[in-house]
């Protein structure tokens, strides 16, 4: 008889060759409620508003939004595509003169104005330009991101010259230099304490903090108890809305984070099963199918960093009990699957322990 992971891999190819069409909820409009650092907060104490397109099945932005002050003035708007970014991104000053025009095309961007009060550091896509960015340090804490500073140039929208990016700007030595012509990247160096790493990838940065916390459905934590609490508190959902087990940017992010973080030998099957009340809070969590002693005392200890942003299983728009499995691997195959399968195929038990 094959092992789990035998029989596992066996159905990621069956369902590869015979995927279907999944749901798709339509995305509703919703208004999300902001403190002065971008952590969802009530409505009686926002500083800013958000209106925009959600996909409450997949817990993301996906549409159009608006983000306004407490005064009700334009701060920003754009697009999300399923989550990310998507085309021109926009940041204004009180004025409504243009702050900053980004576009985004996943973690890609352009910078086609950017300015402070008295200079202009890009105009129509060219320039040299010093921004502070921001890059994913921990997974899921409240110190969710470090900043860093990076120098480099456009012209006419395409990335040129060097480009210098510093982690930590005190110590004046860059991490990385990145080298293009014409948008096109030449090579990307690495920097260690010891020596030096070329790569042919670009430095995956994101250069608004905002955005980056807006998106990331972080909760002010002295006024929610929880991700869900704010929700319960302050979101309607459709009469006839369905989902499983709910994780923000979709159950596969929550698998996706989790094979990271546990990081087995390739191969390995191991399966949490978790069960949470119609509150969305976990309840109890057991090792349904173990790897070893080690394996499994870190894959619980990962989930329960994510213990807070559960969203609870709904049927007819109504929170439900569940009890969710999730599997967590390791291999090629199984981040081809996480990148190709709906979260559905991945929430039946039935396909993780035939």
């Amino acid at each position: 008889m094959p092992s789990p992971i035998q029989t596992f891999i066996l159905l990621l190819i069956w369902f590869q060759v015979n995927s279907q069409n999944h749901i798709n909820q339509t995305p509703v409009k919703i208004s999300f409620y902001y403190n002065i650092d971008w952590e969802l907060t009530s409505p009686e104490m926002f500083f800013y508003r958000r209106d925009a397109y959600f996909d409450l099945a997949n817990v993301r932005f996906d549409g159009i939004y608006n983000d306004y002050d407490k005064d009700g003035h334009l701060v920003s708007d754009g697009n999300y595509y399923q989550g990310d970014r998507s085309g021109i991104q926009t940041e204004y000053n009180k004025d409504l003169s243009v702050k900053s025009k980004i576009e985004y095309e996943g973690t890609n961007f352009t910078i086609w104005e950017l300015s402070d009060t008295n200079n202009k550091y890009i105009k129509n896509g060219n320039g040299k330009f010093s921004i502070t960015y921001y890059y994913l340090k921990e997974k899921d804490t409240k110190k969710l991101w470090k900043a860093g500073s990076l120098q480099g140039e456009f012209a006419n929208g395409k990335r040129i010259g060097k480009w210098l990016y510093f982690d930590n700007p005190q110590r004046k030595i860059p991490t990385d230099a990145e080298y293009y012509s014409r948008g096109s990247l030449l090579r990307h160096v690495e920097y260690t304490e010891v020596d030096s790493i070329e790569t042919k990838s670009q430095k995956t940065i994101y250069i608004s903090l905002p955005l980056l916390v807006a998106e990331s459905l972080i909760f002010d934590s002295k006024t929610f108890t929880s991700l869900n609490d704010y929700f319960e508190r302050h979101i309607s959902y459709p009469e006839t809305f369905q989902r499983g087990m709910g994780f923000p940017h979709g159950f596969k992010k929550l698998l996706s984070i989790l094979t990271e973080m546990v990081n087995m030998p390739e191969f390995y099957l191991e399966i949490l099963r978790v069960k949470t009340d119609e509150h969305g809070q976990v309840v109890e969590v057991k090792i349904e199918n173990s790897v070893n002693s080690t394996i499994d005392e870190l894959a619980l200890k990962s989930f329960d960093v994510f213990r807070k942003r559960i969203l609870p299983a709904m049927k007819n728009g109504k929170p439900q009990k569940s009890i969710t499995y999730i599997p967590i691997s390791n291999g090629a195959r199984w981040l081809n699957a996480l990148k190709e399968f709906p979260d559905e195929w991945f929430l039946d038990i039935n396909n993780l322990m035939r």
